[in-house]
């Protein structure tokens, strides 16, 4: 009788089942220990060749981790291929006139500030060179002046880069364009000088001083320049100028009062017009058809609007500019802004908006505290056995000084006597001292001995209190008065 295997052929009978399976069985084992002993042999050995390549990379990886973290503590980490990068830096820049002399430096220097030990340091071995104590441009505005509010808390979130220039006449002046990190770490910052036509015939060093944020690190600091002094166009205010360069070929118009500043542009022999405006009201728009892109204008990141799918745009919004708001509206007639895009983009892109507004408040609730915008600096109380340690240097946001800057223009200060009563009294009281500075405007007004509860039944007087009271409220919510210590001492 034949057998069959499972699958239905027919196999061999009796001893040759027998024999074929002791066959397979040998050649199963044979195969298993070949296996086995080649998994040895792989798991014993090197890559032919790469032992010298797998030991240099891995010595270059130890140095360049060690020197990325020595150089860029908390830099970003990089984009793109290799160590390319290209962003925008977030900056605030103060700009000193240090007049001085030194043989040994050629301008433009840059140093980057880390902390206070390296301030410190810096001043010292500089300040026989340079005038830091007083400032011939701004005798408020001098080196030591702004470098003592650059404390230890400070440089826990930001660095310093300053920048040296020195100007064949004091009547040049700057203003930073732009800062951008690109390729290798390194801190592109576009200064534009502004060259009069008719100056003064005298030498002068300035420090300008960027704060930017310490996760923005750079390895190097390239300065770049271009010079401007081409006609300008420009509107005042109590608290705010703007100004725009005109291209040959057009013309402008300007109007100005403490409500709005406001410049425009067209071509000769064309109607219509870009008018740039500032205020201190938004821009209000309708949703209807339109549509917006983020775009950047001037150094600063704006919104461009577009209504109904039109070639032309017809509103740019500039975001967080240092006073007010800012839009740009094109108003102008037939298609001469599409043909003319060149030209209206170079006008946009020199505008500058100047704030002259500055504050100080002083207040005592518990203990006596105060806040000079102009300095930064802020003083939670002086009531402490160690009153330093209640001291910071605070830079408010565009959107709080903003606020502020409405609130004082809504108080209409120079209405105030000097010393003013409010008219309410408490016990404890407070003394309350509000000064305001802007073009034309140094105003300050003392209350004393006035209510804590910053509330009169005097309209006037209750103006002026809840002023003070809505302008301290702004400060205290800052992130640099949370981080300050609690008080230690309280009214009873």
């Amino acid at each position: 009788m034949n057998n069959l295997n499972i699958s239905g052929h027919r196999t061999a009978s009796g001893g040759m089942v027998i024999k074929r399976f002791l066959v397979d069985i040998f050649f199963i084992t044979a195969c298993a220990i070949s296996v086995i002993a080649l998994l040895f042999s792989l798991a014993s050995c090197k890559p032919a060749g790469n032992e010298e390549n797998n030991l240099k990379t891995a010595e270059e990886s130890t140095n360049d981790g060690e020197s990325d973290t020595a150089a860029h503590e908390e830099t970003p980490a990089a984009t793109g291929d290799g160590d390319a990068v290209n962003y925008p830096v977030n900056y605030e820049a103060r700009y000193i006139r240090t007049d001085g002399y030194s043989d040994k430096k050629t301008y433009p220097v840059t140093i980057l500030i880390k902390s206070k030990e390296d301030l410190d340091k810096y001043y010292s071995e500089n300040s026989g060179s340079y005038s830091f104590e007083y400032s011939p441009d701004d005798h408020e505005n001098s080196f030591k002046k702004q470098a003592e509010l650059y404390d230890n808390s400070f440089f826990e979130k930001k660095m310093l880069v300053l920048i040296l220039l020195e100007e064949g006449s004091g009547s040049v002046t700057h203003r930073v364009r732009s800062a951008t990190m690109e390729s290798g770490f390194m801190l592109n910052v576009e200064i534009e000088r502004h060259v009069p036509e008719v100056g003064t015939d005298d030498m002068a060093e300035w420090h300008i001083i960027l704060e930017i944020d310490r996760n923005d690190c750079p390895n190097d600091v390239n300065v770049s320049f271009f010079n401007s002094n081409a006609a300008l166009a420009s509107a005042s205010g109590s608290f705010a100028s703007l100004s725009a360069r005109i291209p040959e070929g057009w013309r402008s118009r300007t109007e100005s009062d403490d409500e709005v500043l406001s410049l425009s542009f067209w071509p000769e022999g064309e109607t219509g017009q870009i008018t740039v405006r500032h205020s201190f009201e938004g821009l209000g728009v309708c949703g209807t058809g339109l549509s917006e892109e983020e775009t950047a204008i001037a150094g600063f990141s704006a919104v461009k609007g577009t209504y109904d799918n039109s070639p032309s745009w017809s509103f740019i919004t500039l975001k967080d500019i240092p006073l007010g708001y800012c839009c740009i509206l094109n108003e102008a007639d037939g298609t001469w802004d599409l043909n003319n895009e060149d030209t209206i983009n170079e006008i946009l892109d020199s505008i500058i908006i100047d704030p002259c507004f500055s504050f100080s408040l002083t207040w005592n609730v518990n203990g006596i505290s105060s806040y000079d915008s102009e300095s930064g600096k802020l003083v939670k109380t002086t009531h402490a056995t160690h009153p330093s340690d209640y001291i910071c240097k605070c830079i408010l946001s565009p959107e709080d000084l903003t606020k502020i800057c409405s609130l004082i223009r809504n108080l209409n200060i120079e209405s105030y006597d000097d010393v003013y009563d409010p008219g309410c009294y408490s016990e404890p009281s407070q003394d309350l001292i509000l000064r305001v500075s802007g073009r034309g405007i140094d105003k300050t007004v003392k209350a004393e001995n006035t209510s804590v509860i910053f509330s009169s039944q005097d309209e006037k007087g209750d103006l002026f209190m809840k002023t003070c009271e809505q302008i301290s409220e702004i400060i205290v919510s800052t992130d640099e008065w949370k981080s300050l210590p609690e008080y230690e001492f309280f009214y009873e």
